[in-house]
């Protein structure tokens, strides 16, 4: 993230985002320097990058606010966001399940999606109704401890791709 408080999101071409394809936080610089260095991203991995501002310092990394959790639908807290930056994930994404800052402060958005359950910190139980709604159960665990550290459920996790849709 650059000092700015600016995050890359990388967006699958026509399927918005996808798991597959995490949010990525990446440096940009000036707005001149951003279109340089996403270029090789988009190319290389075969997808459209937009420029997400962070506005809330609580929130250093785009996943402590965003979690994609399937092709359609992301949990992220607008209001950690700017207003032209939360308007635009609603803009692209078909599906979002707003986080209220407070949840969001709990690491909530710090998530694992798996099989069809969202896996995150006890601040999730807030989130249960709107994830079952959305198809998604959820698993709240205990992270007190890695939260002082500035990690939760998503920092611990090393997702591998194992060629599965």
């Amino acid at each position: 993230m650059s000092s700015n408080g600016e995050a890359s999101l990388c967006m699958r071409c026509r399927k918005r985002l996808r798991s597959k394809a995490p949010a990525t936080p990446c440096s940009s610089g000036t707005a001149s320097s951003a279109a340089t260095a996403f270029a090789p991203t988009e190319t290389l991995l075969g997808v459209d990058v937009v420029s997400i501002e962070l506005a809330d310092p609580r929130f250093y990394h785009l996943d402590t606010c965003f979690c994609p959790l399937n092709d359609r639908t992301v949990l992220f807290a607008p209001d950690a966001l700017t207003s032209a930056s939360a308007r635009l994930v609603r803009q692209l994404v078909p599906h979002v399940i707003e986080v209220p800052l407070d949840v969001a402060a709990g690491f909530a958005c710090n998530a694992m999606p798996v099989d069809g359950c969202v896996v995150s910190s006890l601040a999730a139980g807030r989130l249960e109704a709107p994830l079952a709604d959305a198809g998604f159960d959820t698993l709240e665990l205990p992270m007190s401890e890695f939260m002082k550290s500035g990690g939760g459920v998503r920092c611990l996790s090393l997702p591998l791709d194992m060629g599965r849709s």
